[in-house]
């Protein structure tokens, strides 16, 4: 059934048009539902379309564009998703989806042979069947617009779908189709309108065509993709097109040309089915070039090569872009030309490969159009006449136009370019900047150049820019871009913190033009949020409470520590708080980027405010949060941070270690005196720590004669024992006895930051002595809690026990002799200038801290660890090109075995060992040498403040573990520093100067005799940093804790 029988014929609109109208580049926006009835006929009879709702109609046009279904430039006035729809655009898009060739001729009177939509409506009118017929008997209404329900009715028939006549259709529709517009909407065609009677546009068109496409392709997608066309669409643009979508974020897509590599920028369309590839270096040359798909499982790929055949550039045209015949009466009139390739582009060739004739001047903008510059000085205003004459030496394409010549030019329009941005597609921060072509027109519409401007002459014309958008820190300036055309550079002097489009305002004389530039905060806070400190709990009397603070920029990105405290945060963000002395963020250390409370109330159920505000032209983000004051910290239990065994072998020990945490689950370093209500009082109650040891005989008899504070060999009785957390058992000190040790307020040093060990004599008269410790917490003289702790020296026998060799961790490879980082190295140099030395031959030992202990550890029958001598026999690798082994004896008569990397790989070791009962054993264990260059993952120091000499060495107390997790402190991190690279850093001094050299010597002079000097000094390696306060002053002999 021909279109005739529409009862409304199509023919609603009766308005005509003559027959150089129409949309020349129809915007394909059809029915791709249209494209059914060769693609899939009936298939989809029963199917309805569900269209991409993640996709806005825009990105579906573009997609349809870059699928050939709609064309590039449409009407030439940009998308007109609002616009009709008209009949001849229909048949256009007809003929495109169902690949019908133009058929030349016309069967209609209203529709002339040579109009732009002849050949489309023919083809349409010609088919089999019939997809479009006239209005009426020779009559075609081309210009006609078509309406929703006529819309509706040519969809369904199109695929082959019947139309319902008995569904429901909400919304105002003629009888006739009725059917027609139910099913459409069934199928996802058109969705519910109030009224189907009115004309379609081209957005409800763009979305039909793009779910019925999506169905139909949906129905066909190949199991693996293939390369399907590709084309040259630019002398510097390949349009590739795949027969199914992929996963742009892993496909890649290459060019070449024979085996030569061509450099490429992609651009997927929405549908990712097609590949748009830019040249960023060349232009298409003459030749065969091949495509590649790659980045895909190589399964996922049919055919992943394509080629095609390019054709150098030519210019097919040449068009003089001046409307008016007239130009202005001036030395420098500038005539912009067009000059078109086979591709519709402005031509890329440099303005030499033209001759001109008539102009003094021919020179090429940013948008690549020609810019001719002619002296019409030469002529009488008013009735003068100008040829000017353009040839293509390529091509001799020519195009030759007669101006007259007006009066002088008077500046009357103004126009900007697209943005060049210097980074990217946006203004990033302080340096970026961003140009615009200022296009100038005078009274005929003829461009003017640089020169007319006259800038930095007297009467200069010189641009002003308004911001619409207030922008703090931009400039600009207006420049010749070398070939008189002026160019508007915008720049910013700093970095902004909001994200946005800034508008601004171009004046000159009477003419304006509105322009915007895109601004990308680069990492400056807008948005700030207060945390909550450590525990969630301030504590009357706390020390140094540090609260973290969240910020955000722009973007809603949260900013690093490190963001936070570039010098452009730390100006911005303001701290105001009654507990605080700063009014800024800590700078630098592991608390940087939070606030410091120092100074918070002793008292329960104080207010401590913090308000963290920014306050800029662009940014108002304030935060505020009050903290009330809790209990002052009081110890609560005993935590065993390292649990000893509960058996020894004669000469070997255990380690073990507690520490005292508070009420808030904190550990305590020190404890105060607190009151009954929970304040810090010196009337208050006292705590402290106890600890006892108490060895017994096999028969259980308390032993008498062993002493704190005595060598061990000194002492006949101590067979087990307390002592330092050292190896060498016999030469230890005893720790602790009988007699309670107190510690108090201090309860870090000697107890809660120090490993101890049990231990017992390499005797077998040590066999069945008991070690009994007692950790006592006393709150004045009530005992609040205790711990106790026994040790015993055991029978050991082979069949008691199992042993095992502790893993080894990766080594580095030092002796390596192609290690040159291993090298002699100065790590000082005296007052006297003599230089101390650390030679490669003392770092290349098993020892060093290059090499690790290989360590036999035991457990008895029940599973439980047992303390054993080290009394290494030997210990052997299976290469030793990757490793070497020592075996080191021990003052006590134990031995300890060791091992250092030499060059990268994995071998095994084999230890022979020297069991309690006797009996030598062996074991073996895999050890792997790295050759990863050394780099530090950490800084750290021992306590938060020091008291210390005027001079010291800021290696003491610093601690620096490296990616291989070793540990290098005081002394020996200035050895090694040569290879992990640590600085020092010395910064809010008072009470004097202080200085620190490059091997960490540190010098302080106190403004008066006496005083004393403090200052922060930060240890910095790799990213790394930590801070500690000194507290220098010559009275100080040893460095201790600062209080």
């Amino acid at each position: 059934m021909s279109n005739k029988s529409f009862p409304s014929k199509l023919n609603t609109q009766t308005s005509y048009d003559d027959n150089r109208g129409g949309e020349k580049k129809v915007m394909k926006k059809s029915l791709s539902v249209l494209v059914a009835t060769a693609m899939v006929s009936s298939v989809f009879a029963s199917v309805a379309f569900a269209a991409d709702t993640t996709l806005t109609t825009q990105q579906k046009l573009d997609a349809l564009i870059a699928a050939g279904i709609f064309d590039k430039d449409g009407t030439g006035n940009g998308s007109e998703l609002d616009a009709n729809m008209s009949r001849e655009q229909l048949a256009k898009i007809l003929a495109k989806l169902k690949d019908l060739k133009e058929v030349s001729g016309t069967s209609y009177t209203d529709v002339a042979a040579d109009r732009w939509s002849a050949g489309f409506i023919q083809a349409v009118s010609k088919a089999t069947p019939v997809l479009m017929d006239g209005v009426a008997d020779g009559v075609f209404n081309p210009s006609g617009e078509v309406t929703l329900e006529q819309l509706a009715t040519v969809a369904v028939r199109a695929l082959g779908l019947q139309p319902n006549n008995s569904g429901a259709v909400k919304g105002n529709v003629s009888s006739w189709a009725k059917g027609y517009v139910a099913t459409a909407i069934a199928n996802g065609l058109l969705s519910e309108k109030a009224d189907f009677t009115k004309s379609a546009i081209r957005s409800e068109l763009v979305e039909a065509t793009y779910g019925a496409k999506e169905a139909i392709e949906k129905a066909n997608v190949p199991a693996q993709v293939s390369v399907k066309e590709v084309k040259a669409t630019g002398v510097k643009t390949v349009t590739v097109a795949l027969d199914r979508d992929v996963d742009t974020s892993k496909a890649t897509v290459t060019l070449k040309k024979g085996s030569t590599a061509i450099t490429t920028t992609t651009k997927w369309s929405a549908d990712k089915k097609t590949a748009t590839l830019t040249l960023t270096e060349t232009t298409l040359k003459a030749g065969e070039y091949t495509v590649t798909l790659g980045g895909l499982d190589a399964s996922a790929i049919k055919t992943a090569e394509g080629k095609f055949t390019a054709e150098d550039e030519k210019v097919q045209k040449i068009d003089f872009v001046n409307a008016n015949d007239t130009i202005a009466y001036a030395k420098n009139t500038v005539v912009k030309i067009k000059a078109s390739n086979q591709y519709g582009e402005n031509a890329s060739s440099s303005a030499g490969n033209y001759n001109v004739y008539g102009a003094t001047k021919l020179t090429k903008d940013a948008e690549g159009y020609l810019l001719a510059t002619v002296d019409t000085t030469t002529q009488s205003q008013g009735v003068g006449i100008v040829t000017l004459t353009i040839i293509n030496n390529d091509s001799h394409v020519s195009a030759t136009k007669n101006f007259k010549v007006g009066t002088a030019p008077i500046l009357s329009k103004l126009e900007l370019g697209d943005p060049q941005y210097s980074n990217g597609t946006a203004v990033t921060g302080s340096g970026d900047n961003v140009k615009f072509t200022l296009n100038l027109y005078d009274q005929y519409g003829g461009s003017m150049g640089y020169d007319a401007l006259n800038i930095g002459s007297t009467g200069e014309l010189k641009p002003t820019v308004i911001w619409n958008t207030y922008l703090e820190g931009v400039n600009y300036a207006t420049e010749d871009n070398g070939n008189n055309v002026p160019i508007l550079k915008i720049n910013l002097t700093k970095n902004v913190d909001k994200d946005g489009d800034y508008t601004f305002t171009v004046i000159n004389q009477a003419a304006s033009a509105s322009g915007k530039i895109t601004v990308k905060s680069a990492k400056v806070a807008t948005k700030v949020e207060i945390g909550a400190p450590e525990g969630d709990v301030i504590a009357a009397g706390d020390k140094n409470v540090y609260v973290p603070i969240i910020a955000y920029d722009a973007a809603g990105n949260v900013l690093s520590a490190s963001d936070l405290v570039s010098d452009e945060n730390l100006k911005r963000i303001m701290v105001s708080s009654n507990a605080s002395t700063s009014t800024q963020l800590v700078a630098s250390g592991e608390n940087k980027g939070k606030v410091l409370l120092d100074n918070v109330p002793g008292s329960k159920n104080s207010a401590v405010s913090l308000n963290v505000f920014i306050a800029t032209a662009n940014v108002q983000s304030n935060a505020s949060k009050t903290f009330t004051v809790q209990q002052a910290r009081i110890p609560d239990f005993i935590k065993e941070v390292t649990v000893p065994g509960k058996q020894l072998a004669p000469g070997g020990s255990t380690a073990f270690k507690y520490a005292i945490y508070d009420q808030y689950g904190k550990v305590m370093d020190t404890v105060n005196q607190v009151d009954s209500q929970g304040n810090i009082s010196a009337s208050g109650s006292t705590f402290k720590v106890t600890v006892t040891a108490n060895t017994y005989d096999a028969n259980g008899n308390l032993v008498t004669g062993i002493t704190k504070g005595n060598k061990v060999e000194t002492l006949p009785n101590a067979l087990a024992y307390v002592t330092t957390d050292a190896d060498s058992a016999d030469s230890n000190v005893v720790q602790f006895d009988s007699t309670a040790k107190e510690f108090g307020p201090d309860v870090k040093t000697g107890f809660g930051g120090s490993t101890y060990r049990f231990a017992a004599k390499n005797t077998d008269a040590a066999k069945g002595y008991k070690v009994e410790l007692t950790v006592k917490l006393w709150k004045d003289s009530t005992e609040l809690s205790k711990v106790v702790r026994s040790v015993t020296v055991a029978n050991v026998t082979s069949s008691d026990m199992t042993y095992s060799l502790n893993a080894v961790a990766a080594l580095y490879n030092a002796k390596d002799q192609n290690n040159y980082s291993v090298t002699d190295a100065v790590y000082n140099k005296t007052s006297a200038g003599v230089e101390e030395k650390f030679e490669r031959k003392d770092q290349i030992v098993a020892t060093s801290k290059f090499g690790r202990e290989v360590v036999v550890s035991a457990k008895n029958a029940a599973g439980e660890t047992v303390g054993i001598p080290k009394q290494i026999i030997s210990i052997q690798p299976t290469d030793s090109s990757i490793v070497n082994t020592l075996v080191v004896p021990q003052a006590n008569g134990n031995s300890k075995a060791y091992v250092i990397g030499v060059k990268p790989g994995t071998t095994t070791v084999t230890v022979s060992f020297l069991a309690p009962d006797g009996s030598t054993k062996t074991l073996d264990t895999s050890v792997t040498v790295k050759g990863d260059a050394m780099n530090v993952t950490k800084v750290s120091w021992d306590a938060k403040a020091y008291n210390d000499k005027l001079t010291f060495n800021a290696f003491i107390n610093a601690n620096i573990v490296d990616n291989y997790n070793v540990t290098f402190e005081d002394a020996t991190a200035q050895k090694y520093n040569y290879l992990l690279g640590a600085t020092f850093g010395i910064s809010n001094v008072s009470g004097g100067t202080a200085k620190v050299d490059q091997y960490g010597n540190v010098t302080a002079t106190p403004t008066v005799a006496g005083g004393t000097v403090v200052f922060d000094l930060s240890v910095n390696a790799a990213g790394k940093s930590a801070t500690t306060t000194i507290y220098a002053n010559a009275a100080t002999t040893t460095r201790s804790e600062h209080k």
